[in-house]
Formats: structure tokens, sequence, C-alpha cells
């Protein structure tokens, strides 16, 4: 859901700014592509099964999912 809110909002922003929101001094534009690509790089679907294995069955998150070293699960067993 979060991902198609953030799409949404990014997109309802370039209509009502235009074209000025492109512009380099601002640089909204970059919050757009950001969007872009972490909802086109991690498909929902894709996540949701990660998740759901996580949950369910105790499988590890993938590893780009993860900050530093892996920790062993810390809540829920």
């Amino acid at each position: 859901m979060v991902v198609k809110l953030v799409l949404d909002a990014t997109a309802e922003l370039f209509e009502v700014g235009g074209a000025s929101l492109t512009s380099e001094k601002l640089a909204i534009d970059r919050h757009w592509r950001n969007a872009r690509t972490i909802a086109s790089h991690n498909p929902v679907n894709f996540k949701l099964r990660a998740i759901g294995g996580y949950e369910l069955n105790d499988e590890a998150l993938p590893y780009a999912w993860s900050v530093g070293v892996r920790a062993a699960r810390q809540y829920g067993s």
C-alpha cells in the first residue's frame, strides 16, 4: 500500500507543480525517481512473499533488506 501511496502522491505533486518542480535548484524530482526505483526494484509481491515466509516459517529476509551484521530474530520467539 505504501508504494502505491508514494507513487500517487509524487504524481499529484508534479501535476500541481508542473515543470518547475523539475528544476535542479529544488531537486524535488529526486523523490519521485527514488520512489519509482524502489517500487520497480522491489516488487510488492516479492515483499509479501518474503515477509510471509519470515513471519510464518521463520525464513531469513533477503540480504538486501539487512543493515550491518545480520542478527538473530529478536522478537516473537
